[in-house]
Formats: structure tokens, C-alpha cells, sequence
């Protein structure tokens, strides 16, 4: 429990610390899943936040928890 908890708030850390719902949409996106656009007047995350993100994602194994 510990462990899943510790992937979750360093995940919900890194994606809230790189622009929130606009680093949660950009990372969907670049992972194949629905994500959606973000809206005006936000602005969309940097490629080079979302590479950094992706790899945080890696770093956690989500992809196998989750069955991507």
C-alpha cells in the first residue's frame, strides 16, 4: 500500500509541478490515450516537460500496473 501510494503522489507531484491538467493532457496524449486539448487561454506544456514526464512515468512502472 505503501509503495502504490508513494507512485501516486510522486506522479500527482511531478504532473501538478509541470502545469497541472494542461502536463495530465499532454502526457495522455503523447502515451496513446484520450486526453483531450487544453482550452483557451491556457497554453499547451512544453515537448521537453513532457518528455521529462513520460520518463517519470517510466521510472514509476505504471505502464505495467496499468496495462499500457
Amino acid at each position: 500500500m505503501l509503495r502504490a501510494f508513494g507512485r501516486v503522489a510522486r506522479l500527482s507531484m511531478a504532473l501538478y509541478g509541470a502545469g497541472g491538467i494542461r502536463a495530465t493532457k499532454a502526457v495522455l496524449q503523447r502515451l496513446g490515450l484520450p486526453g483531450g486539448f487544453v482550452r483557451k487561454p491556457q497554453l499547451p506544456v512544453a515537448d521537453a516537460t513532457v518528455d521529462d514526464l513520460v520518463r517519470v512515468i517510466g521510472e514509476l512502472q505504471l505502464a505495467a500496473v496499468e496495462g499500457w
